[in-house]
């Protein structure tokens, strides 16, 4: 019930009392309203919360707690607020910086380097087309000089494709990192991969020879050629040979100069030609757009041009020697 401003509070006696008692109704002062502080216990609270009983004569009192000792129930429902607040959101930090995690690429430079012989070995094929023109030209002439050419020139090219790929070996094992002394190494170690190819080099040469035999003979049956037969010395016997004999300028020289071109061909695209090109494509070069594809520095391919140049000198020497020798010369696997 709520009493009117200045009305003294009242407090309800047992009915047993009697009503001429003066202290039937006793004046009691104003009452304030309890606090409840943070750290107090809920049975202490229970406690202070419930009037004291007084003795019969005795004024009615209430102990309260100071009302400055703790703060009011608005900031401890604030707080209480503030506290329910908090707790979902350390509840969803967790996922939250797994999802702010930022996740960094992998740069250039930790990548592994790129391989650059699949490149090499493609400008090897180029290169080896490049050599072709003039040995076949020059085979139209001199079949056997043309085949000892070609197998040196098959020998050096795979002893630097090893030499190239051990170099290469070395560069991907450091990350890409070159060094200032790799050249020096190279040319130290390239004659023990000189050495190392003539093992290797053998039967590409036997191929090389006996596919140019087989086409020349072929050739020689079918298209009936003229030829001559002479005396082939041989582990201190002879043998009697037919040789094609013609100009140079004739079937004859026609199919030798194929015969040649099928037995290059074979040996430098065939199997186990791999160490052959990659030789090939070094020493030709990459283009410049060939050498950012995997990531080489920037440098000018003028190797390229000599080898091109190279290719053409060869081809005009070889086109003049075809037409000056009156024969095919089968020298010096026959005499003159």
């Amino acid at each position: 019930m709520t009493m009117p401003a200045g009305t003294a509070a009242t407090r309800v006696l047992p009915t047993d009392a009697d009503a001429a008692d003066v202290e039937a109704t006793q004046v009691i002062g104003p009452i304030e309203q309890p606090t409840v502080a943070l750290t107090a216990a809920p049975d202490m609270a229970a406690q202070d919360a419930q009037p004291q009983s007084a003795g019969p004569g005795q004024e009615a009192t209430q102990v309260l707690r100071s009302a400055t000792s703790a703060p009011s129930w608005r900031t401890v429902q604030t707080q209480q607020g503030a506290q329910t607040d908090a707790r979902p959101q350390s509840d969803m930090q967790p996922p939250e910086q797994a999802y702010v995690q930022p996740t960094f690429a992998q740069t250039p430079q930790d990548a592994a380097p790129a391989n650059p012989t699949p490149r090499y070995m493609s400008r090897g094929r180029l290169a080896c087309l490049l050599l072709l023109v003039p040995f076949a030209v020059f085979a139209a002439s001199m079949p056997v000089v043309a085949l000892i050419v070609a197998s040196m020139t098959l020998w050096v090219l795979m002893a630097v494709g090893y030499n190239a790929d051990a170099q290469n070996t070395r560069i991907r094992r450091r990350q890409g990192e070159r060094r200032g002394s790799d050249m020096a190494l190279r040319a130290i170690s390239f004659p023990w991969h000189l050495l190392k190819s003539v093992l290797f080099i053998i039967p590409t040469i036997l191929a090389l020879w006996l596919a140019d035999a087989l086409v020349t003979a072929l050739a020689t049956l079918v298209c009936a050629l003229p030829r001559y037969e002479t005396a082939l010395p041989i582990f201190g016997g002879s043998l009697t040979v037919a040789a094609p004999d013609a100009a140079p300028a004739s079937m004859t020289g026609a199919a030798c100069a194929i015969a040649f071109a099928a037995g290059w061909l074979f040996v430098v695209l065939g199997p186990r030609s791999s160490p052959i090109r990659l030789g090939a494509g070094h020493l030709l070069g990459l283009t410049q757009r060939e050498r950012e594809r995997v990531q080489l520095p920037a440098q000018q391919n003028r190797r390229q041009w000599v080898w091109l140049a190279i290719a053409i000198a060869g081809t005009c020497a070889a086109a003049i020697n075809v037409e000056v020798s009156p024969a095919v010369a089968w020298w010096p696997l026959l005499p003159w």
